[in-house]
């Protein structure tokens, strides 16, 4: 009976929409972007642990303190985000306050705190990686692209869909980012199956 009364409650069955895009959405640019960063980290052989401290400051962060400190960030008064944006001659937004920006919002902020966590998978994944596939395709004359599409990206499928499904939990169960920016608001534009 609670399951039907659930199944059936529109608020319930938005708030599995809202779950599902705010999932589908970070859980894919958290991948690209985190990709890239790996691909980048793996290329550099001086500095490399300079870069990767820096890059794993925010997923060290607590989601509360993430939230609260980009909940002051973008607030649309005092926020530092408006400020640079109309001393750029644009106009600020209420970020969080408006249900156009409130999920995109979200998402941003998750993007920005979780994709550090990826780059660490597929960094791990790209570092154990073998040489000699790579000097074979070199010897036989293949570009970049086709030895990313035929050798990297197979290699890479186990690590990735790890990657993929670890976020993807993470991100079905987000809860304090969404009480500490939104709280489920504006009206119920934010609100995720567990808040």
């Amino acid at each position: 009976e609670n399951y039907i009364t659930a199944l059936t409650d529109e608020y319930f069955l938005k708030s599995i929409v809202t779950t599902l895009q705010y999932t589908v959405v970070s859980v894919i640019t958290e991948l690209c972007v985190g990709y890239m960063i790996a691909g980048l980290l793996n290329k550099v052989k001086k500095g490399r642990e300079f870069f990767f401290s820096i890059i794993i400051i925010p997923m060290m962060i607590s989601c509360v303190a993430v939230g609260m400190i980009w909940r002051l960030l973008l607030h649309p008064e005092l926020g530092i985000v408006n400020y640079l944006i109309e001393l750029l001659g644009g106009t600020g937004r209420a970020w969080y306050g408006d249900a156009k920006y409130a999920l995109g919002t979200l998402i941003f902020i998750d993007v920005w705190q979780e994709t550090p966590y990826m780059t660490l998978l597929i960094l791990a994944g790209l570092v154990s990686l073998p040489k000699d596939p790579y000097e074979a395709a070199r010897i036989e004359g293949a570009n970049v692209f086709q030895t990313f599409q035929k050798i990297t990206l197979p290699l890479m499928k186990p690590t990735l869909i790890v990657a993929t499904l670890l976020r993807a939990i993470g991100a079905l169960k987000t809860y304090d980012l969404v009480y500490v920016i939104t709280k489920g608001g504006p009206g119920t534009s934010t609100e995720v199956m567990t808040y």
